[in-house]
């Protein structure tokens, strides 16, 4: 029996905006304060955001994050998901899309009942980030061939 987490994706898909993020102890390349969206997404301090590119691995789902970054006054601004993947590389990775609409494995694929999906404990492989009947599909595996932005 799967455990599951409930999540209530909110905002709006810009397709193709993807943007893969490497979580490791160094330096930040990111607008965005790293104090700042450490603590909006509450994690350890040891933690920092840094740009990367990774092919090949296979991804485990660890928890996906709102996170909120300032507006040039300061104030609350847009929210993104930040998806975070734990790999068989000794690096976390994660994947920023503007709605996440559902979560795949290899066998199965779980679509979001009215704005609400449960996420199953396991490797997940894709995501699907726009509505039906034209589902945007991405795999994971191929991670990669996204169009880093």
């Amino acid at each position: 029996m799967h455990t599951t987490k409930q999540v209530t994706p909110t905002g709006r898909l810009v397709r193709g905006s993807f943007r893969l993020l490497v979580f490791e102890i160094g330096n930040h390349r990111m607008s965005t304060p790293v104090e700042t969206v450490r603590t909006i997404a509450d994690y350890d301090d040891s933690l920092q955001f840094n740009e990367g590119e990774t092919s090949g691995i296979r991804l485990n789902l660890v928890d996906i994050v709102n996170l909120y970054f300032p507006d040039e006054t300061g104030n609350q601004g847009y929210e993104k998901k930040l998806i975070v993947l734990k790999s068989n590389d000794p690096v976390i990775h994660g994947i920023i899309v503007d709605r996440v609409f559902g979560v795949g494995t290899f066998t199965d694929m779980y679509p979001v009942p009215a704005g609400i999906f449960n996420i199953p404990e396991g490797i997940i492989t894709h995501l699907v980030c726009s509505e039906e009947p034209w589902m945007e599909v991405v795999n994971l595996q191929k991670i990669a061939e996204i169009n880093i932005t």
